[in-house]
């Protein structure tokens, strides 16, 4: 089973991962994590630390070619505003 593992950015106890996959009963071979702080950083720590492959896709927010990207300009120079959307739907691809 694949398990994609997201949330909060700001939690910092790694125990609430283990619990609640523990609670859900699933047996993940594969966990995918988005690269993010928080939740998907205590995902990695856990999964590695049971002996579970970790898979990271980020957000490629440069990529401002990418099919129906819309183009933005901010402080850090022009990016990809739907690149967060466009990650989460290979994340689903990935995990199916």
């Amino acid at each position: 089973m694949i398990l994609y593992i997201s949330g909060d950015k700001f939690c910092i106890d790694c125990k609430t991962i283990s619990d609640a996959v523990k609670k859900s009963g699933f047996k993940p071979s594969k966990v995918i994590i988005n690269g993010e702080t928080g939740v998907p950083q205590l995902a990695r720590m856990w999964a590695e630390t049971a002996g579970i492959t970790v898979e990271v896709i980020k957000a490629d927010w440069r990529d401002v070619h990418a099919n129906g990207a819309i183009v933005k300009v901010g402080k850090f120079g022009t990016y990809n505003s739907r690149a967060a959307v466009d990650r989460d739907k290979k994340i689903a691809d990935v995990a199916q």
